[in-house]
């Protein structure tokens, strides 16, 4: 499962902890 969390304006997914993708919050 991928884990969206919202910091800053910006959206961290980290998928299983093994990796972690900011994109801007436009992109939701």
């Amino acid at each position: 499962s991928a884990l969206v969390e919202f910091f800053n304006g910006k959206v961290t997914l980290t998928d299983q902890g093994l990796r972690e993708v900011e994109v801007p919050v436009n992109l939701v």
